[in-house]
C-alpha cells in the first residue's frame, strides 16, 4: 500500500465517522500530524500521553498569546489615554489663552 493510499484511507475515516462522533472529531483534529508523519515515514504515535502532552503545549501556547495580545492592546491603551489627554491639555491651554485675549480685548 502506498502513502496516498493510507492517507486516502485516512480521509474516508474521518468522511464516515463524521464530525458528530469522538473518533472522527479526534482524527480530523490530528489529520495533519498524521499525514506528515505518514509522508516523513514515521509511525503516528497517537498516544493518551503524547495527546495530553500536546494539549498542555498548546493550552500554555495559547495561553502565552493570550498575554502577550493584553499586553499589547493595554500598551496600545495607555499610549491612545496619553495622546487624548495631551491633546485635552493643549485645547484647554488654547482656550484659557483665547479667554484671555478676549477678556483683555473686551477691557480696552
Amino acid at each position: 500500500m502506498t502513502k496516498a493510499e493510507e492517507i486516502q484511507i485516512l480521509e474516508e475515516a474521518i468522511e464516515k465517522l463524521g464530525s458528530d462522533r469522538y473518533l472522527g472529531q479526534w482524527l480530523a483534529s490530528v489529520r495533519a500530524e498524521v499525514e506528515r508523519e505518514v509522508r516523513s515515514d514515521f509511525l503516528p504515535s497517537p498516544t493518551l500521553t503524547n495527546a495530553a502532552a500536546r494539549y498542555n503545549a498548546r493550552i500554555q501556547s495559547a495561553e502565552a498569546e493570550a498575554a502577550r495580545i493584553i499586553a499589547a492592546a493595554k500598551n496600545a491603551a495607555k499610549r491612545l489615554v496619553d495622546e487624548a489627554t495631551s491633546y485635552a491639555r493643549g485645547i484647554r491651554a488654547r482656550l484659557a489663552a483665547d479667554l484671555r485675549r478676549a477678556a483683555e480685548l473686551a477691557e480696552r
